[in-house]
């Protein structure tokens, strides 16, 4: 091992947890005799990867000059993510027992490869888009059987740059209308993703998307008992996050595969095929309007809107086409999705 791959990473000293009225917000405190964070810009986030309880978590922080030492601040769905991990006693704590049993001997690497931005933050940059052929999202609750919606052409798109580099994902969107309690819901479902990054080959398909802060959102109208209607945003939607599987993180990897057609997709218009899983998070909500829509999603679909439902996704891409940023601009914002 070469000197600078010998100190390309750093072993994580302590956490500590900053209480804030927003939440709580950890500090990782790398050990200082790294060169780990040389070429890392002070305050950008990077995506980084430590080890919790002997299992890879992927992060997203931004590096902070200390002193002493260099903190990492993560963001907030990770840091609640590596509490929920190491705090056993739910105290919103971390012991000194709990940190040694957690994170004994781990260490944070720069995962150099993975470059997230806010999603549609670069719509008017796309050169290149790819429209779904098909998308199939199937779910496995705990105690139910495996369900499955489907999603027809263009329901998913991914806006690229003429070198493939992935600028915006335009995300999967249906309708949900049901009845409950008296109450009639007609709402609009959606998986929103927070920041996005990645490259699809333009010549072959194959590639890596990388999602992160991934959530159902739900949202609509919702006429009461007595006739009375409540119009509920987008910006005040129920949610459910999503997360890894695997390691709790809040990052998915969509992965390129073997080339196939999934729901009534047609194999002849396949230009290339991906897959995610992971699995869903509190479906707690704050007010009883949203919680309503969360059990009439599960009403309509029992077991989608549950925590700890496993899910996965198979979208099948077309070829990609030239577009112009203001043209998938609007392609965004009928969806109500970009700024």
């Amino acid at each position: 091992m070469t000197a600078l791959a010998l100190y390309s990473y750093a072993k994580v000293q302590s956490i500590e947890i900053d209480g804030k009225e927003d939440g709580p917000v950890i500090t990782l405190r790398p050990a200082i005799e790294s060169n780990l964070f040389n070429s890392l810009e002070e305050g950008h986030d990077y995506t980084f990867q430590t080890t919790v309880n002997g299992k890879s978590f992927t992060f997203e922080a931004a590096p902070y000059d200390q002193g002493a030492n260099i903190t990492l601040e993560l963001e907030k769905d990770d840091a609640a993510a590596i509490v929920e991990i190491l705090d056993q006693n739910n105290d919103n704590k971390i012991s000194d027992e709990e940190f040694k049993k957690g994170m004994e001997n781990a260490v944070v690497s720069h995962e150099e490869d993975i470059e997230l931005h806010e999603n549609h933050s670069l719509d008017s940059k796309v050169e290149l888009l790819l429209e779904a052929e098909d998308v199939v999202f199937q779910y496995d609750p705990i105690e139910d059987k495996t369900g499955e919606l489907l999603f027809g052409q263009s329901i998913v798109s991914v806006g690229a740059d003429t070198q493939g580099n992935i600028l915006s994902f335009i995300c999967p969107q249906r309708s949900f209308n049901t009845s409950l309690l008296g109450y009639t819901l007609d709402l609009t479902g959606e998986v929103e993703v927070g920041q996005i990054g990645g490259a699809i080959n333009p010549a072959t398909g194959e590639g890596n998307i990388y999602a992160d802060e991934l959530k159902w959102l739900f949202w609509g109208n919702i006429t009461t008992p007595s006739g009375s209607s409540y119009g509920i945003t987008k910006d005040e939607a129920a949610f459910i996050p999503i997360r890894d599987a695997d390691n709790n993180s809040g990052l998915l990897t969509l992965a390129s595969i073997e080339k196939s057609a999934h729901g009534s997709g047609n194999i002849e218009n396949v230009f290339s095929s991906y897959f995610v899983s992971g699995q869903q998070g509190s479906t707690t909500q704050d007010n009883f309007l949203n919680t309503l829509m969360i059990e009439g999603v599960n009403l309509l679909h029992p077991g989608l809107a549950t925590e700890g439902t496993a899910i996965q996704w198979n979208i099948d891409l077309q070829d990609p086409t030239p577009i112009s940023g203001s043209d998938y601009e609007d392609i965004a914002h009928s969806l109500h999705m970009g700024h």
